[in-house]
């Protein structure tokens, strides 16, 4: 069971609220990654001053946490898939490596979930979530954004749920970026 067909929006939230437990080096790495064999998600937790990435096995997604303005990434390299939350911010941005390392892959693919996010009255955005999932034999790549919002009861909920596909290659960054 995938986690794409398992969490539907309204559902009480049960994803994991954990980032990295050590502060990045400024390069790629792969730490606190953790496994859900009953949804076939691998989770990369969100590392300060880092690319926290894990390979993404076959039939898999990955699930990263919390974005507030970094981006998730996706690359393909000797026939190998990997999965990346790319820390950007002061003090803690890693977007100049990831933009030059990205040009030595055989495909990549980018996005930043936070920009999917949509205001609504009523409830608090509380976690931005992103989701990769490789469909046809590899070939396209569904991105996806959740968030979860809190009611004014204190309740968490899956709020958003926006998916669309990306092609390799491409980015949805702005050229300005």
């Amino acid at each position: 069971m995938s986690l794409i067909d398992y969490q539907k929006i309204g559902d009480r939230l049960l994803l994991p609220l954990v980032e990295a437990t050590k502060r990045g080096v400024g390069d790629f790495d792969s730490y606190d990654i953790r496994q859900d064999t009953n949804w076939r998600v691998d989770y990369i937790p969100f590392m300060v001053n880092g690319i926290n990435s894990c390979r993404i096995q076959p039939g898999w997604e990955v699930l990263s946490y919390n974005f507030s303005g970094c981006l998730f990434v996706v690359w393909e390299d000797q026939g190998n898939f990997f999965a990346g939350h790319v820390s950007t911010g002061d003090g803690k941005d890693c977007k100049p490596r990831w933009l030059n390392a990205r040009n030595g892959f055989t495909r990549f693919a980018e996005f930043r979930p936070s920009d999917y996010v949509v205001p609504r009255q009523g409830v608090i955005i509380r976690d931005v979530y992103g989701l990769v999932s490789l469909r046809n034999n590899n070939n396209n790549i569904c991105f996806s954004t959740i968030v979860v919002s809190t009611d004014f009861q204190g309740n968490h909920f899956i709020d958003q749920w926006h998916m669309f596909d990306v092609e390799w290659g491409r980015t949805v960054l702005s050229d300005e970026e």
